[in-house]
């Protein structure tokens, strides 16, 4: 019955009465430890709640209960991030007898006083508007004259382009690639140098049947000589015979599919070569 009243009367005490912070004065962040002394009977069991976290606060660690002879002491740490006077609400906490009886005593507020860790340096005077800002003047026929110089060079580079567009033709035939040695080739694991042994072969004999369609022009370049200048040859199989070429040197590819390729474009070289009137290339032998 003594327990009873005891925490009667911790439940009509004012705010803040039964909770004791240290320290009693902390900056934004700091940690703060939160307890209040409970009394109870003896074998009494105290069942603190959690405290819950909020914009105010953020509780550092679960609540500790301390026993003693008279009752308990709960505490809660927690780092307060409001600054004042700051009020927490507390969780209830449940007291248990010995015959099971539960009394639940109501949280109340805990009182926290927290000071920013800016320093108070008070509000500055508004300042006066300052005076109108003088841009320097700006003439437009500098740009305008710089503008009209640079079309006209770019024009004349563009002229000069369209007029000297075309590679001028070699002074003679280029030398006829040797056709590789397929098959030591692939037997040594080398499908790669075949692919690229062919392609200069391929290259080579267009450029000699097209002196204008160089080694050193691209594919899509190369393919518009000859749609300029031989319309009748087919130049969609020249694209994918070149095209293929170009994957199988950077690409890994079976020894049956180099040696394929390579006879590909033997066939293909052979065709252009008696489509142009002119001698079929001499192969020479693979050393």
């Amino acid at each position: 019955m003594i327990a009873l009243a005891a925490l009667a009367l911790l439940a009509a005490q004012g705010p803040g009465a039964g909770w004791q912070a240290t320290p009693a004065r902390v900056t934004v962040g700091d940690t703060v430890r939160l307890a209040r002394r409970i009394p109870a009977p003896a074998g009494a069991t105290l069942r603190p709640e959690p405290l819950a976290a909020n914009d105010r606060i953020t509780p550092l660690a679960p609540p500790v209960v301390e026993t003693d002879s008279g009752g308990f002491t709960v505490t809660y740490t927690i780092a307060p991030f409001a600054t004042g006077e700051v009020a927490i609400a507390m969780p209830p906490v449940q007291v248990i007898d010995l015959s099971g009886a539960t009394t639940t005593v109501l949280g109340d507020s805990a009182l926290v006083d927290v000071v920013s860790v800016l320093p108070d340096t008070g509000h500055a005077a508004p300042r006066a508007s300052v005076g109108p800002y003088l841009r320097p003047v700006r003439r437009a026929a500098p740009l305008i004259l710089a503008l009209a110089f640079a079309i006209m060079l770019l024009a004349g580079w563009w002229a000069w382009r369209l007029r000297t567009g075309r590679p001028p033709a070699p002074a003679g035939p280029p030398p006829t690639v040797p056709a590789p040695p397929v098959d030591r080739w692939l037997a040594a694991g080398e499908p790669r140098a075949v692919a690229a042994v062919a392609t200069e072969r391929l290259r080579s004999g267009i450029e000699r049947l097209v002196p204008h369609a160089t080694r050193a022009l691209t594919t899509d370049e190369l393919l518009a000589v000859l749609e300029a200048e031989r319309p009748g040859w087919p130049l969609r199989d020249l694209r994918e015979m070149l095209g293929a070429l170009d994957r199988a040197r950077f690409a890994p590819l079976a020894a049956d599919d180099a040696a394929e390729l390579v006879e590909q474009t033997e066939e293909l070289l052979a065709w252009l070569v008696e489509g142009a009137g002119a001698e079929p290339a001499t192969v020479e032998p693979a050393s």
